[in-house]
């Protein structure tokens, strides 16, 4: 009776067995293959990666061709090793590097598919295993955007602001200037002889008096193209100034940053000023970058810009600034505007028409008020005691916007007035010269005015 009872014991384990390997070698689930190579571009000699998976009975083939219209170009076919009855040693995981070179592929410009197909060692289909297929579509794409110069001229004053005339083909995603580093956008202007026309400014550093300044047009595929300009950049020298720093002044105004930074209340007077002089001076200009970082795409302005009625400025553009506390040198900084001093609590004038970007208390600058002008051009009004006007309004040339004050980091009453392209600080000076307005922008913009029609002969001869 123990041996029957033993014996069914036996065959019902082996009859599960049987069905439990049966059904493993059957399984129908066919490997995985996961896209390691996030693009839809190529345009250059990389490698692609893959990830191909079967945890089921093992990958057991692998194979990759490249089809582009008539092509099939066969560039990988592995057979892994493994076995169809056991499997404990199949490889379950395979990565692989696809090594993508156009002209040895001998693949056109255009689309093209890649096709992964993987088959792992299942006992369906007649032992031949379940097939994965993945087809990957690509676009080569090795040809640049087309860009050329419109204007020819162009006279630059270091630490001013340059614009340039330009135009580039339609798969352009990202044109405009580099200087140096900085990259400054283009805008689309209207020509009917120029319908792929832009425009940008850009800004010549203070303090490199040679940068490197190339037109750039970059397409999707990350295809780029440089163009250099004729241009000439007039080098300048900038005034040096000390300001001698009085325990009156810090007692008066260290306390306003309390609200910003409280360990300033526990600071030296000195300590706290030169944590205000540069920390907060740091601050106060990466929030103007943040806040100039987009632009109205349309010219907002026209005409010379205004500055304050009947001031004289008391500091320029670039003035190296060497600050003096107890005849000692404590620190040194770059005033990055004009300052304009007048009858106290004076009406501020919008220097030109735009956009009320912000309005509001701005670090070192205090109250302090910015305008888009569009086109990346931006102007800035500082150390006001009201404001005029709101965020988010259009203003005109030479409306009211604020009246003067000394918040901020400000000494006494007056304006601290800066001109910025995209963030960066420029000379104010040039914008308020007519004649640079007419030489340097409106004189390249009639390029793009439609030529005018020559008389007919018939009217000639009348």
């Amino acid at each position: 009776m123990n041996k029957r009872i033993l014996l069914l014991v036996v065959i019902i384990s082996l009859t599960f067995a049987l069905i439990w390997f049966w059904i493993r070698k059957l399984e129908s689930e066919g490997p995985k293959i996961i896209q390691g190579t996030k693009t839809k571009f190529l345009n250059k000699p990389q490698v692609l990666n893959f990830e191909i998976e079967d945890r089921g009975s093992g990958l057991r083939s692998i194979q990759v061709t490249v089809v582009q219209r008539d092509l099939q170009n066969e560039i990988l076919n592995e057979e892994l090793p493994g076995s169809l009855l056991w499997g404990k040693k199949n490889i379950i995981r395979r990565t692989i590097q696809i090594p993508f070179d156009p002209a040895a592929m001998k693949v056109k410009e255009g689309p093209l598919t890649l096709v992964i197909v993987a088959r792992d060692y299942s006992w369906r289909n007649k032992l031949t295993g379940n097939i994965s297929l993945l087809e990957q579509s690509f676009i080569l794409d090795r040809i640049p955007p087309n860009l050329s110069c419109l204007s020819t001229q162009h006279y630059l004053n270091q630490g001013g602001t340059g614009f340039v005339v330009y135009q580039t083909s339609d798969d352009s995603v990202k044109d405009g200037v580099l200087v140096d580093n900085a990259f400054y956008p283009g805008f689309p202007v209207k020509a009917a002889n120029y319908p792929q026309a832009r425009v940008v400014y850009f800004a010549l550093p203070y303090d490199q008096p040679d940068p490197k300044i190339e037109l750039i047009s970059r397409d999707e595929a990350g295809n780029e193209a440089r163009v250099s300009f004729y241009y000439l950049l007039k080098k300048k020298k900038f005034r040096q100034d000390s300001l001698t720093i009085s325990d009156d002044f810090l007692q008066r105004k260290i306390p306003q940053f309390f609200s910003m930074d409280d360990t300033l209340s526990g600071m030296s007077l000195t300590d706290a000023f030169l944590r205000i002089n540069n920390y907060w001076r740091d601050q106060s200009h990466r929030q103007i970058r943040e806040i100039c970082r987009k632009s109205q795409p349309e010219s907002l302005w026209e005409d010379r810009f205004l500055r304050l009625p009947d001031a004289e400025p008391s500091a320029l553009f670039a003035d190296h600034r060497i600050y003096l506390y107890g005849g000692k040198h404590i620190d040194e900084q770059t005033h990055l505007g004009v300052d304009l001093a007048s009858l106290a609590h004076s009406p501020v004038p919008a220097a030109n028409s735009g956009l009320v970007i912000y309005q509001g208390d701005l670090g070192i600058y205090g109250k302090t008020i910015i305008i888009d002008h569009g086109q990346n051009v931006f102007s800035m009004y500082s150390h006001l005691s009201n404001f005029s006007v709101s965020c988010g309004q259009k203003v005109t040339r030479g409306q009211k916007i604020g009246i003067t004050g000394d918040t901020g980091w400000a000494g006494g009453d007056h304006l601290h007035f800066s001109m910025m392209i995209g963030g960066t600080f420029v000379n104010p000076i040039e914008w308020w010269d007519e004649h640079w307005i007419r030489d340097n922008i409106k004189l390249k913009l009639e390029i793009l005015a439609p030529p005018q029609q020559q008389p007919s002969a018939s009217k000639q001869e009348n």
